[in-house]
């Protein structure tokens, strides 16, 4: 058992009311508090025609408390820890693992299974959800990327995240949410990344989802109540490798047959520096629909210049 508190104190120069930024500045202190539980590990051994085997169930339970958040919608929503909320919850589940150490005694993590779920004391999160909209919660977040908080709950859906990674050369994940709540599967997700020959790779995915809020009245523009996407991805080598690397990639919706977004990147990495660029295409719409061109120079062990940033990069 490991708890652990922490004190954060945050300060907005402006604040939103009524939906309109104000040039008056916010405080936000919050205090949390969080215990992780890890209960003995479950393992057994095995072999066969030289091959080890190591199975292990690890369980967990996790309960978290954050308080002081409170004036939620007046915070500017600038990147993630903008997203934090009063919240009082426990999460539960287990995660297995299946190793295997051949006769030449290399180990590899081949599967793993996690499944877990969270429960809500307080489903509003401090008064900062809001029923009949898509909302997103740092703790939300945390638990599946897929958004399900359109009205008040208790439970979360049950997440199922398989992984599977055969000599780290052909890596395959399934994701599988389901909602107790709405008693259906809300979001089904498939990807597998090839890595056929040196540092080339080719990825490929599949997600279906549900979208929030369910069955809208009125019903905004460009909105479908489920969504299917397919993306694919091809490239060879790195962001930090030496030499020429480059990647490019593309996602269609089938529900609205149409491509929502293509991208191309490209980098060369000398010992000392590199440069870099990306060209990207959204297509959402009314939502989104522009053309955007990134560029940076990295010096090695000092820093860059440009504006495209590390959590851009597709490598």
């Amino acid at each position: 058992m490991t708890p652990s508190f922490t004190f954060r104190s945050t300060y907005y120069g402006g604040q939103l009311q009524d939906g309109l930024f104000v040039d008056q500045g916010l405080f936000r202190n919050t205090g949390e508090l969080s215990i992780d539980i890890r209960p003995p590990v479950i393992e057994r051994l095995w072999s066969k025609n030289g091959t080890k085997w190591k199975h292990v169930i690890e369980p967990e339970v996790v309960y978290r408390y954050v308080t002081g958040v409170n004036a939620f919608g007046k915070l500017v929503r600038f990147d993630e820890d903008d997203t934090l909320t009063d919240t009082n919850e426990f999460q539960y589940g287990f995660t297995q693992r299946l190793f295997r150490r051949d006769a030449n005694g290399r180990t590899e993590e081949l599967v793993t299974w996690k499944l877990t779920e969270k429960y809500f004391f307080d489903p509003t999160f401090g008064g900062a959800l809001v029923p009949g909209q898509r909302n997103v919660f740092e703790t939300l977040d945390q638990l599946t990327p897929f958004a399900f908080a359109d009205t008040e709950r208790h439970f979360s859906p049950i997440v199922s995240d398989l992984t599977i990674e055969p000599g780290k050369r052909y890596d395959s994940e399934f994701i599988v949410n389901y909602d107790p709540v709405r008693d259906k599967l809300t979001a089904i997700g498939g990807l597998a990344k090839l890595k056929p020959y040196s540092e080339s790779f080719l990825t490929l995915a599949y997600f279906s989802t549900v979208n929030l809020p369910v069955n809208p009245v009125p019903v905004p523009p460009n909105f479908e109540q489920r969504s299917n996407q397919v993306r694919a991805m091809i490239g060879y080598g790195d962001v930090n490798r030496r030499g020429w690397n480059a990647a490019f990639g593309a996602s269609y919706d089938i529900t609205e047959q149409t491509f929502q977004n293509q991208l191309a990147e490209g980098s060369y990495n000398t010992s000392c520096c590199g440069i870099g660029f990306e060209i990207r295409r959204f297509s959402f719409g009314n939502i989104r629909n522009e053309d955007l061109y990134m560029g940076v120079f990295r010096i090695a062990n000092l820093g860059s210049i440009g504006n495209l940033r590390r959590q851009e990069k597709i490598f």
